[in-house]
């Protein structure tokens, strides 16, 4: 899980935080923290007729089954007063962690000044990297990406990574002075899982999801997994929040499964500044005929939150950027034009199915006084995902809950959703499935299933 972060201490320690996932061994994942230090914001100390800053790193991730802590200190020499000035200081250190929930807490101290330090403290998710299917690593925004053989600069091999050096970009800003979006990335287990080449797509969005770039290579002849490096040119954009998405699709032939990233970053163009978002609010004819000019506000919120189900971590960031209701209007259109399975029908076909599957799971599986169907775990699987192949329901006995297990073959080769009414009022939580990202408990049945309420045997 991505995340990025600046922290400052008391208005004089400026540093910069990024982070990204990468996979390791079968029980562990690589988490490598990027860091970059304004130089400006440090103290120089004179020893022996040079100039010394020094900046003490002590990090600590903690989780139920892990407690990791490692401490460093980084220092830059100059040989006079003038180096000490204009310079920006990058690093990378590794971590080494199980799969799981971690809390992690930075704190940074210029060990050349007592007062100034900064802290700062966040959840992360580290993934479990499956080896029976093709996965991908968090994306490595960077400065610099170059191939080693074609490097004549010897960089720090802090920077290296799998024949290439890509020096990290933790404050993920890009001037026009350098208007190139450079990144680092992974693809795992293509040798093994796709038995022909998959489409890397690589798009940039802008804030309302519009895509103003859209690459695609095709990759083959993978022995196993795949290292790459990409510059891409952006001087055509505006000032501006965007996005770079990847999507591995496969197989080529007939795309039916991706797996995706996102990795937000910013964009400063001198000669082009922020676009006016009232082009994107023009009301055409189209959008004032559709049902979402005159929602309320009610149902607005209402679609917001289907989409907050259905959609992507992508999808509810651009959520958060709307602030009134003609924007969200906007908004719903935009996105549901965007999704429409079949644009050239009058219909939006995939609209009319989460249509569909909301009407039927408030019929089935809503439970108390309401219609909250749509809301519970298999109302909002079934949104997501729509109408499994193939249900079974187990109900319950003495001693066992009842329990019902989903199955979708077309999902990341086929996929099962484990839900057991945990209360026995008819409210079926998700307890395992085997898609990536969706809850995982492989001992299910186990935690979950026996009911010692209604265990005649239990004393």
């Amino acid at each position: 899980m991505l995340f990025c972060f600046s922290a400052y201490a008391y208005a004089e320690v400026k540093v910069s935080i990024d982070a990204a996932t990468f996979k390791h061994t079968k029980d562990s994942v690589l988490w490598e923290m990027y860091y970059v230090i304004n130089n400006d914001n440090i103290t120089y100390v004179e020893e022996n007729g040079q100039y010394v800053a020094k900046v003490f790193f002590n990090v600590t991730l903690k989780s139920a089954l892990d407690d990791i802590n490692q401490k460093w200190l980084f220092q830059n020499i100059a040989l006079n007063k003038e180096q000490t000035k204009g310079l920006v200081l990058f690093g990378v250190k590794q971590f080494f962690v199980k799969e799981g929930q971690y809390v992690v807490n930075i704190k940074v101290n210029d060990f050349n000044d007592d007062n100034s330090s900064s802290e700062k403290s966040f959840k992360i998710i580290t993934p479990d990297y499956k080896l029976n299917k093709i996965e991908t690593s968090d994306i490595r925004l960077s400065k610099i990406a170059v191939d080693e053989d074609d490097s004549d600069v010897q960089w720090d091999p802090m920077f290296y990574k799998n024949g290439f050096f890509a020096i990290p970009n933790p404050a993920v800003e890009y001037f026009d002075s350098d208007p190139f979006v450079r990144f680092y990335h992974e693809i795992y287990n293509l040798g093994k899982y796709a038995k022909e080449p998959v489409l890397n797509r690589i798009t940039i969005h802008d804030a309302l999801e519009n895509v103003k770039i859209n690459l695609k290579d095709t990759v083959e002849n993978i022995s196993d997994d795949y290292y790459y490096i990409k510059e891409i040119p952006i001087n055509s954009l505006a000032t501006g929040v965007y996005y770079l998405k990847t999507a591995v699709l496969y197989p080529l032939s007939n795309p039916t499964d991706s797996v995706i990233n996102v990795k937000k970053f910013y964009f400063i163009n001198s000669a082009k500044p922020p676009e006016s978002t009232d082009k994107f609010y023009v009301e055409g004819q189209k959008f004032e005929l559709s049902e979402f000019a005159a929602m309320s506000e009610s149902q607005i919120e209402h679609e917001m939150e289907i989409i907050e189900i259905i959609g992507t971590n992508f999808d509810r960031d651009q959520i958060e950027l709307l602030g009134t209701t003609k924007a969200k209007r906007r908004y719903l259109f935009e996105y549901w034009t965007v999704h429409d399975e079949d644009p050239q029908t009058p219909r939006n076909e995939t609209l009319e199915k989460i249509r569909e599957a909301e009407k039927y799971a408030n019929t089935y599986f809503s439970w108390g006084r309401s219609d909250n169907g749509w809301k519970t775990d298999r109302g909002k699987i079934m949104l997501k995902y729509g109408f499994p192949a193939d249900r079974n329901l187990e109900v319950a006995t003495a001693g066992k809950r009842a329990w019902s297990d989903w199955w979708y073959p077309n999902v990341q080769g086929g996929a099962n959703f484990y839900f057991v009414d945990i209360g026995g009022f008819g409210d079926f939580r998700l307890v395992h499935s085997t898609v990536q990202g969706e809850i995982y408990h492989a001992d299910w049945y186990n935690q979950f299933v026996p009911d010692s309420r209604n265990n005649p045997n239990n004393d």
